[in-house]
Formats: structure tokens, C-alpha cells, sequence
């Protein structure tokens, strides 16, 4: 399969071919294309590792596996994957998907440089509610904690709030994400269990593609 994907994609693209998964986070790249199935690290481990890195967390990764049906890609998704495709598969569906893959990254990219040098808090979760990007005016928001990339949006705002506060706050993000209706208010109100103190904050969320 290594070699399929090489003779591939080599002449279009730099293509490095790794082993396992510890073997790729040493490479990282533009595009990784990963199969579930590898030994040491499988493909799901290494998401795993490779979304809770700051320097690769925002690299697309496609993945490759046998195993169709309709809970297969949302496996993959959940594990942090930006696209699924089930073996075998055409290489001209193959070549579409990398080059989608890596124009999204491109305007990610650009929407990278524009959300940490924005003056105002910004922080995006993902559709399954794990924290993928935090800009430096928002960090503060967050107290304490010392890693938030890849983390369940939901743990670590029912570290930070009141349990009824933290299930409402949970609520509004989910309501957003499943109906698109942005949530908008000027003054919520909140008593911080990091900082046992009350703390108001003015918060809009919006679902963005």
C-alpha cells in the first residue's frame, strides 16, 4: 500500500513514506494520509498524539482503512481525522481528496494568521466539541490549564464552571453547532470554580465551515 501511494503521488508531490505512526510524527508534512491498521502507533493513536500537538495539530490527515459502513467514518472523524476513504478505492478519488485536502489547509492557514492576530477571544471547537484553536487573547479565559488543544470542550469547561453553569454553556455550543444559529449574549454570568469568584463575559458563537 506504501509503495501504491508512492508511485501515486510522487509525481505531483514530496511524498515520504513512514513505517508506523511514531515513525510519521517525526515527519510532519503538509498532508498526511494514514491507515488505521499499523504497528506500534495505529492510525488512531497517532491522531490522537498528532491533534494534542500545537505544531501539528492543524495538519490535515486522511485515513485509509478496510473497514466500511456508516459508523467507520465517524470513528475516524471522532479521532481526529479530516476525511475517510475505504479501501479499496479509485486514485482518481484518491488524487481529489489530497488536493482538497491541501487547498482547505491553505485557507486554514490564512484563517490561522487572521484569528491570533485579532484583538478580541477567539477559540474553535470542532464538530465532535474538542478544542482545536485557541488565540493568545483568549488563553486567559482558560485559567490554569496547561493543555487545551484536542481536549473535550465539555471536561474542561466543567473544570473551570459551576456544573449547571458548565451543562448550559455545553448546551448553547451544541444548539449552535447542530441548528447553525449563532448565540449572542452581552453579559453571562458565571461563578469560576478555579478562581471561586463570580465572572461575566460578553460571548458570541458561531458555526463556521
Amino acid at each position: 500500500m506504501r509503495d501504491y501511494l508512492y508511485h501515486l503521488l510522487a509525481p505531483r508531490y514530496d511524498v515520504v513514506t513512514c513505517g508506523d505512526g511514531e515513525e510519521a510524527l517525526a515527519n510532519p508534512a503538509d498532508l498526511i494520509l494514514t491507515d488505521v491498521m499499523m504497528p506500534q502507533l495505529d492510525g488512531f493513536g497517532f491522531l490522537k498524539r498528532l491533534r494534542a500537538e500545537p505544531k501539528t495539530r492543524n495538519i490535515p490527515a486522511i485515513v485509509l482503512s478496510a473497514r466500511a459502513g456508516e459508523e467507520a467514518p465517524l470513528d475516524g472523524f471522532q479521532a481526529g481525522a479530516d476525511d475517510y476513504l475505504v479501501k479499496p478505492f479509485k486514485a482518481r478519488e484518491l488524487m481529489a481528496r489530497v488536493r482538497t485536502q491541501l487547498s482547505l489547509r491553505q485557507r486554514s492557514a490564512q484563517f490561522e494568521t487572521l484569528v491570533n492576530q485579532a484583538p478580541i477571544g477567539i477559540y474553535v471547537v470542532d464538530a465532535a466539541l474538542r478544542i482545536r484553536q485557541v488565540n493568545p487573547v483568549a488563553r486567559p479565559v482558560f485559567g490554569d490549564l496547561p493543555t487545551l488543544i484536542g481536549r473535550d470542550f465539555g471536561d474542561v469547561i466543567r473544570h473551570l464552571w459551576k456544573e449547571d453553569s458548565a451543562d448550559e454553556i455545553v448546551a448553547i455550543f451544541r444548539h449552535t453547532l447542530e441548528t447553525g444559529k449563532p448565540y449572542n449574549s452581552t453579559r453571562y454570568a458565571g461563578y469560576r470554580v478555579d478562581r471561586k469568584q463570580s465572572e461575566y463575559y460578553e460571548w458570541r458563537v458561531d458555526r463556521i465551515s
